[in-house]
């Protein structure tokens, strides 16, 4: 029973990242804007089985593959002071999986920032809490901005799974 919920609460999550993926794709370029601007975010304690209770949000495209030497980015996810964390699972055949947040500033400009480096493991496992670094991103209190996230493979293939924002509601 716990196995068919868990594939039923994927395939949810699935849905959920193809519907927040028909936001327009000039969502990602207008940089630092209003909360109300943004799309609303549906829910779930998607990490309850590793013993996360915290709330998260899909973001869009967050389930992949990347080979060795490519590069992935995630679909445009609306975040803002109260999304300080992602996290995902994974699992590479060797190397380091390089972690990129992405996103416009107040000017337009596109900027990068590398939030974390990961070794291989041999099993699938689920990441540490990252950092959205969202108060470099947002800046502004109550500002928001369209992020993407970027995976780089190096040195061996690795797969990506349940790409989840923490919005911090239940602290």
């Amino acid at each position: 029973m716990q196995i068919s919920s868990s594939l039923s609460a994927r395939r949810l999550a699935a849905v959920l990242c193809g519907l927040a993926a028909l936001v327009p794709a000039t969502a990602s370029a207008k940089g630092v804007t209003k909360a109300s601007d943004c799309p609303t975010q549906v829910l779930t304690q998607h990490f309850l089985s590793e013993g996360d209770a915290n709330w998260y949000t899909p973001v869009p495209g967050g389930v992949f593959s990347v080979a060795s030497g490519a590069t992935y980015d995630s679909g445009a996810l609306c975040i803002g002071a109260e999304h300080p964390t992602f996290r995902f699972r994974a699992n590479g055949t060797g190397g380091t999986l390089e972690v990129h947040a992405r996103y416009r500033d107040e000017d337009g400009e596109q900027q990068d920032l590398v939030v974390a480096n990961l070794s291989a493991a041999t099993a699938w496992l689920l990441s540490d809490m990252l950092d959205t670094q969202v108060d470099d991103i947002a800046g502004a209190a109550g500002a928001r901005t369209y992020v993407t996230f970027r995976f780089v493979a190096t040195g061996g293939d690795w797969q990506v799974d349940d790409l989840y924002v923490d919005p911090f509601v239940n602290r």
